[in-house]
């Protein structure tokens, strides 16, 4: 690369964790000297964008988002579309009537279409987006080992589940199952991050809300607690079916070994399950198994580092910007 080229990027919010995957990633790229950033405004003008030379944009779904990206297609930018979820959800999403009042399926069509390529997450966000433009790349969500350190395993009797809003329905779906392993075992504790689950509060014996936290301030509530397990309930749509594995990563981050679901494929270094029995059975092997825990913590560390470090899969995106200034 003969020059250190520039790049605009316009983020679904720099604050979101979404943007800390997707985002932040560049904004190392840029430290360690591969590139210059501009952090980019949807009302931005032609004289910002003649400055750079890429344009990124995250999550562009709604159709506020085309005049933008048409101004730096029609400045000679290349752009990139990053996705790291479907583009459609259900009604029972809590977000549903935001999604309804700014997702415009033609005017997001365009906006694939005018993508020099576009990069996913995982394989079926791949497959799916494949429909919109033939130049779909993974980019596979990592840990941010320039500044996260692992954990050592830990053997707290603490078990973690995410809540919040985006979470409940899913939550919801295997509450059952949480509320008769919990009970059953009353030595442990359940925390909740993200936000009160009532039907949870009001059923589990060692119930404990840990409060809301920016992503930041999540990472190191992980680390400082060490939970001995993380659940991580997820019905089986196509939504969640498109999601990555982040919650495996944060928990073999901070020690703890997680309860998966089945179409991660990770049965070797996770506890995983694909319906109401398997949940409970496997929630049940982590909380009863101590050694179990610890080998498949020690299996997932490996992993991790091996394929979801950051410093590695930063690579991926200085090829794509490589190609992009050829």
């Amino acid at each position: 690369m003969n020059k250190i080229p520039t790049v605009i990027i316009y983020p679904d919010s720099m604050n979101s964790a979404c943007s800390f995957w997707r985002i932040a990633p560049y904004l190392e790229l840029s430290r360690l000297g591969y590139i210059n950033i501009i952090i980019g405004k949807y009302n931005e003008t032609w004289t910002t964008l003649r400055m750079c030379d890429i344009a990124i944009f995250q999550r562009p779904i709604s159709k506020d988002c085309e005049l933008q990206i048409f101004m730096a297609k029609d400045l000679g930018l290349n752009t990139v579309i990053d996705l790291d979820d479907h583009n459609k959800i259900s009604p029972s999403h809590p977000v549903y009537k935001v999604w309804c009042e700014h997702y415009d399926e033609l005017s997001f069509s365009k906006i694939m279409m005018l993508a020099d390529i576009v990069t996913v997450s995982t394989k079926p966000l791949q497959d799916y987006y494949l429909a919109y433009n033939n130049n779909v790349k993974i980019i596979p969500n990592a840990l941010n080992d320039y500044w996260l350190p692992f954990s050592k395993h830990s053997n707290n009797k603490t078990v973690l589940i995410r809540g919040g809003d985006h979470h409940l329905i899913d939550i919801w779906e295997y509450r059952k199952e949480i509320i008769e392993v919990m009970n059953n075992h009353q030595d442990w504790n359940l925390n909740v991050l993200g936000g009160e689950v009532k039907f949870l509060s009001d059923s589990v014996y060692n119930y404990r809300y840990c409060g809301d936290y920016n992503i930041h301030q999540y990472f190191a509530f992980l680390l400082r607690t060490n939970p001995g397990i993380i659940i991580l309930p997820l019905k089986n749509n196509d939504l969640n079916y498109c999601k990555s594995n982040i919650g495996w990563q944060e928990s073999t981050l901070c020690a703890a070994t997680a309860l998966t679901p089945h179409w991660w494929r990770l049965n070797d270094c996770s506890l995983t399950y694909k319906d109401h029995k398997s949940f409970a059975n496997n929630f049940e092997r982590l909380i009863t198994e101590e050694y179990l825990r610890k080998e498949l913590w020690t299996k997932s560390v490996q992993k991790v580092k091996k394929e979801y470090l950051l410093s590695n899969v930063n690579k991926k995106r200085i090829e794509i910007i490589k190609n992009l200034m050829k």
